[in-house]
């Protein structure tokens, strides 16, 4: 997933899930058909939001990219927090309140593009 257009239709893709998991306060995810996997934990005072790679979809140098990357450009990749969880998924994550007046916007194409870009090959 590399084209603008596909990035742009993440954006909304993530706000649906923002929003859903925020009404029914449990967690929401999706796996694209790129092996990418969103998602959105809300708890009563914020909402994580993730993109990542299910462990089945990572290969060696996923990791070592995304946080060398990360490391080398902290002023474009700072919002992006990595996270290895526990089934083996390697995930960059942010941080909203969920206290926002007017709702939580999800994270924009250009952060979204960033994100991804830390998995590109």
């Amino acid at each position: 997933m590399n084209s603008v257009a596909e990035v742009a239709d993440l954006a909304p893709i993530m706000q649906t899930l923002v929003t859903r998991a925020l009404a029914c306060g449990s967690v929401c995810r999706t796996e694209l058909d790129d092996g990418i996997t969103l998602f959105a934990y809300p708890s009563e005072t914020e909402i994580l939001i993730g993109i990542g790679i299910h462990r089945d979809n990572l290969n060696v140098y996923t990791i070592e990219t995304a946080l060398s990357r990360r490391f080398a450009s902290p002023r474009r990749y700072a919002c992006w927090l990595p996270a290895l969880f526990a089934d083996g998924g390697f995930y960059v994550m942010q941080r909203r309140d969920a206290s926002t007046v007017g709702g939580v916007h999800g994270p924009s194409t250009e952060e979204i593009s960033d994100a991804l870009a830390l998995f590109a090959a």
